[in-house]
């Protein structure tokens, strides 16, 4: 892949990989910054991954190092650089961003959508350069996990919270405070935004996690990252939830699900909801674990 520097325009990389590296690869290159990422499956083994990236973008580079580590696992794997004619590529990709429901009381939907007279309560994120829109399978599981538990009254932590969505998602369902914690300070600005786009901006607060106070603990933590920064952050999610609290963990490949339970096997029994190749986790912490 030959590298782009600088700021040339808008760039589009298209990556021809395994089907079943697809779905990870399509996630790190929304966690990147990408404004849009789409897959066209060409036959059961392979499959295209498309992703738009902004004139005003840096971050090239560190995306061109995260997507060769897949190649060491593909003989075939090919990625492709092109840049783009002057156009209006965020509007033509948002025209095909279509609403995302999620169970039996949620949708997700952009600003320009139309608002549904129905039942569903309908979040709206803006989509910017924070993950979080709903199409992905990870997001899609932790806020139909979320509107299955009761969350009249709680406190919900949303780490790694990204577009804000899940965070909202629980205010929307009733919770009564919410903190997105993330380490990018654009996310924690695009979470902002949609909490004032949805007007639960009083209920909602977001921060880096140094500035998450040591004694606050949350009555539901969720946490939508990537299996490995799980494990990592395993005592600390622990920490942040309150015994008898609900954890929610999803960014887990299948394969990856028993590494991930094992490291919080000492406070958590979990049930596992799958969709496509990933996987979420939903346990309630004993009350006399560490």
């Amino acid at each position: 892949m030959t590298a782009i520097s600088g700021n040339p325009g808008w760039v589009k990389i298209y990556i021809d990989c395994l089907s079943e590296q697809a779905d990870l690869i399509s996630a790190v290159l929304e966690d990147s910054g990408a404004l849009s990422v789409s897959t066209l499956v060409s036959d059961s083994k392979r499959t295209g991954v498309e992703a738009l990236y902004s004139p005003d973008f840096e971050g090239l580079p560190s995306v061109q190092a995260e997507v060769e580590k897949f190649r060491s696992k593909d003989q075939n794997f090919q990625v492709t650089q092109t840049l783009l004619a002057d156009r209006d590529w965020v509007g033509e990709s948002q025209q095909n961003l279509e609403p995302v429901e999620v169970g039996q009381y949620l949708r997700i939907i952009a600003p320009w959508h139309d608002i549904s007279e129905d039942d569903r309560m309908s979040i709206i994120i803006n989509p910017g350069t924070s993950f979080g829109t709903g199409h992905h399978e990870t997001t899609w599981l932790c806020a139909k996990l979320l509107s299955g538990l009761e969350l009249k009254g709680c406190s919900v932590i949303d780490y790694g919270c990204g577009s804000g969505v899940l965070a909202i998602a629980a205010l929307q369902l009733g919770a009564e405070f919410a903190w997105g914690i993330d380490i990018d300070p654009d996310a924690l600005t695009d979470s902002r935004d949609n909490a004032v786009l949805n007007g639960v901006d009083g209920k909602y607060r977001c921060s880096l996690p140094a500035e998450l106070p040591n004694s606050f603990q949350a009555d539901i933590v969720v946490a939508n990252i990537f299996a490995d920064a799980l494990v990592g952050l395993s005592d600390e999610l622990i920490r942040l939830t309150r015994p008898n609290g609900w954890l929610i963990l999803s960014g887990i490949l299948q394969s990856q699900i028993s590494q991930v339970c094992n490291a919080f096997a000492h406070a958590f029994s979990f049930s596992v909801e799958y969709l496509g190749d990933w996987g979420a986790l939903v346990g309630q912490r004993e009350e006399n674990s560490n």
